[in-house]
């Protein structure tokens, strides 16, 4: 007796498993940050294209470790340095420069960029790839060579900047305007948020779910009123591993910091220093402002 002709079942999506390698940022006034770029605020916001690419990064998969931050780097960076870049060898600078718990801790966003001032290697000069050996392996600092850090110069980035609403620009316009503003470096920012549960199926993202851990991701362009989001969780997330993040959340929680690289001589990085150093106040003046502020409370 002959069976009847069945259709196959339909393969549902499988969901990676969700780790979350993301800390929230601390406040440490040795840091340097210009927020508005230089104040290259023009009003030229309107005359943006609806739809624009930084480039095609290859689509990573950070599978179960905390390595987000370094994926989402070396997405926004690929496109600038022509080349596939490796999150493993920011994983071992991580490890020398924050200790060998990292990788069960995760990072924080300026932790990350830190890193990639030291270099970024490319991918076909990785010996142990993450896929194979694991996150301890790779993030042990005896397992690479002195020469694959001479490669990394080719790729160091000389500073980066932090992305905040400039003038009467809300947050989503503000990374639009920095991403075209350089866009002749092909320049993609880094944004951290406490990632949502449910946006990891849908390729568009336009209501908030339920908050899980903190999350980076690489802003690789826009598509009319959304951002163009490159994930790391290969081609399990959204579609084909990106997704549309629409303006109304992108401004209510991209709230774990924005990041952009930008190309800059090291006079200009010491200008920009001495611009933004924390200015010393007097103990007259500090004396005066808690005399002020108790007449106020009055």
């Amino acid at each position: 007796m002959s069976t009847p002709n069945r259709k196959p079942k339909k393969l549902k999506k499988k969901l990676p498993i969700m780790k979350f390698g993301l800390k929230p940022k601390t406040e440490d006034k040795r840091d340097f940050k210009v927020t508005q770029l230089g104040g290259f605020l023009t009003p030229d916001i309107f005359d943006l294209p609806k739809k624009y690419l930084i480039g095609e990064p290859e689509l990573k998969n950070q599978l179960n470790t905390l390595f987000c931050t370094l994926f989402s780097m070396s997405s926004i960076l690929e496109p600038k340095e022509e080349a596939v870049l490796s999150p493993e060898f920011w994983a071992k600078e991580a490890t020398k420069a924050y200790g060998e718990n990292w990788p069960n801790e995760g990072l924080e966003q300026r932790q990350a960029c830190k890193l990639a001032l030291k270099g970024a290697l490319e991918a076909n000069k990785v010996v142990y790839p993450l896929a194979q050996y694991g996150a301890e392996f790779v993030a042990n600092p005896v397992n690479y060579k002195a020469e694959q850090d001479r490669y990394a110069l080719e790729h160091a980035q000389s500073a980066y900047f932090e992305i905040k609403p400039l003038g009467e620009l809300d947050l989503f316009d503000s990374i639009r305007y920095t991403l075209w503003k350089f866009r002749d470096e092909k320049r993609g920012a880094v944004a951290g948020m406490l990632w949502d549960m449910e946006w990891i199926r849908p390729e568009i993202i336009d209501t908030e779910g339920r908050a899980g851990g903190g999350h980076q991701v690489a802003i690789i362009g826009w598509q009319d009123d959304y951002l163009i989001i490159q994930n790391s969780y290969g081609t399990s997330a959204g579609k084909n591993g990106r997704h549309l993040f629409s303006r109304d959340i992108v401004n209510k929680r991209f709230n774990l910091g924005l990041s952009i690289f930008k190309d800059c001589s090291p006079e200009e990085i010491e200008r920009l220093k001495k611009e933004n150093a924390p200015k010393k106040v007097s103990w007259f003046r500090q004396w005066w402002n808690i005399l002020m502020r108790k007449k106020m409370l009055k």
